[in-house]
């Protein structure tokens, strides 16, 4: 794993080349070749240039033989230390893997599919899969755009930006602590060059608001650390509900 590596791996693994190949797919009972888009094949290579390890990929139908309801990309990730280091939450590299297939996709195949399939294979343990909805990583791609914003912010050294994207409301906390906070840890840490995702999980609260948390890192010229924001998933406004820093 490449960039992840400077967090997790070993320098080992950074120099560790990653292998794709097309799976067999079945379609009304005929093996069809799989032709991918250069959007997709863009997807595929940030996969591995991320996790490494053996990436296979295909189609799929989704429901019982003759009453298909949909249409499925799955992703299938073998021999990846980097899905290892998540033994604890491996649905983080699932929804990352399945994310970062999306997100190169262009309007008209945002629609292919109805899922993405994320095929895991953590090392001494079972085969492990995840399925997430087109519908779903679509609003998980507009939300990203908030937090990469709020990203920018902190790259740019701009607090009053970062403390108006902040809405404190449903979780109750200090604005202003949390504020301070940030502006006595961030000048430690040394200037920010990207944040890097792990992935993500969707939560529920009692009124049945669905609250995605990002969680990733924020890399840096002194000392990277852990980065995580919770977000309204389904709002559109350009707001921010919780960050926290893990140092």
């Amino acid at each position: 794993m490449k960039k992840l590596g400077i967090l997790l791996l070993s320098t080992m693994l950074l120099i560790a080349c990653g292998d794709k190949k097309k799976m067999e797919t079945t379609v009304n009972e005929k093996d069809v070749p799989l032709v991918t888009s250069s959007n997709e094949d863009e997807g595929i290579k940030e996969i591995l240039d991320i996790y490494a390890g053996k990436l296979t990929y295909g189609v799929g139908k989704l429901g019982a033989a003759g009453e298909e309801t949909g249409d499925y990309f799955q992703l299938e990730l073998i021999d990846s230390d980097a899905v290892d280091d998540f033994r604890k939450t491996p649905e983080m590299p699932a929804s990352n893997v399945a994310y970062l297939y999306y997100k190169h996709l262009n309007e008209k195949e945002r629609v292919k599919y109805d899922e993405v399939h994320t095929v895991l294979h953590p090392w001494g343990g079972t085969q492990e899969r995840y399925r997430y909805s087109t519908e779903q990583l679509e609003r998980v791609d507009q939300r990203m755009k908030v937090a990469q914003k709020l990203v920018s912010h902190l790259k740019n050294k701009n607090l009053d930006g970062v403390k108006g994207l902040l809405n404190n409301e449903l979780f109750g906390y200090d604005k202003e602590e949390l504020m301070n906070e940030i502006r006595l840890t961030e000048p430690q840490l040394g200037n920010i060059s990207e944040f890097l995702p792990y992935g993500y999980t969707i939560s529920e609260t009692e009124t049945g608001q669905q609250i995605l948390h990002i969680s990733g890192a924020l890399i840096r010229d002194i000392e990277n650390n852990g980065f995580s924001m919770d977000l309204d998933l389904n709002s559109d406004a350009e707001e921010v509900l919780f960050v926290q820093y893990k140092l």
